[in-house]
């Protein structure tokens, strides 16, 4: 989707079905900020993604991009995780989705290396402060420590497939297999039906009610 108008037109089709009617939006695009309240409303609940930086020269960093900057990637995760700050105070999402998921060129390097202890600590700040759940996700495996920190800090925790083939998707044994490792009851992952959203799609329903 990339205009409201598209928007519209997937919500329509899926609110034919009796399903949960959730989307996920790039920070660095545009469409958030410009989804109308009433638009807004009509997801059950919305997630987030970081598949682009902006770096502080200007320049933007293409998560799936061959092409990597002229900076360290020390410098890159500095810049990374300045972003996730912002992003938590400013994009009105109930998840962050794939919460590692860095550029191509990084892929070799450890995320427990890249993610240090100070760099968790400042996102999972970030999203407690902002009350956005952290999700385990099955296709960009974050590493134990930094959900277990997630998890100490009071922030709750979400699962995703991230899946792109229908054998893909809802396949959550490794991030519930990582979930129930770490002694996450069930009942405290991330369900917009028990917690709730930002959206503001239940507290109409809790009006009509």
């Amino acid at each position: 989707m990339t205009t409201v108008d598209e928007t519209r037109a997937y919500l329509d089709a899926l609110e034919q079905y009796d399903v949960l009617r959730g989307g996920e939006f790039c920070w660095h695009d545009s469409l958030w900020r410009e989804i109308p309240d009433d638009v807004a409303r009509r997801f059950t609940h919305r997630l987030g993604s970081l598949h682009g930086i902006w770096l502080p020269n200007g320049e933007l960093v293409h998560a799936f991009s061959r092409r990597f900057p002229n900076v360290t990637p020390d410098e890159y995760m500095e810049a990374h995780v300045a972003n996730l700050e912002r992003f938590a105070r400013e994009m009105p999402v109930d998840v962050l989705a794939h919460p590692t998921l860095l550029p191509l060129t990084l892929r070799r390097h450890p995320l427990e290396e890249l993610w240090t202890e100070e760099r968790e600590e400042r996102a999972v700040g970030a999203l407690a402060a902002a009350g956005i759940a952290f999700e385990i996700s099955n296709r960009y495996r974050t590493h134990e420590r930094f959900v277990r920190r997630a998890r100490d800090a009071g922030v709750r925790l979400s699962l995703g497939s991230d899946g792109h083939t229908a054998e893909q998707v809802a396949d959550l044994a490794y991030p519930l297999a990582l979930a129930r490792s770490l002694a996450v009851p069930d009942e405290e992952l991330y369900d917009p039906l028990r917690h709730g959203s930002r959206t503001g799609f239940f507290n109409r329903l809790r009006r009509v009610s």
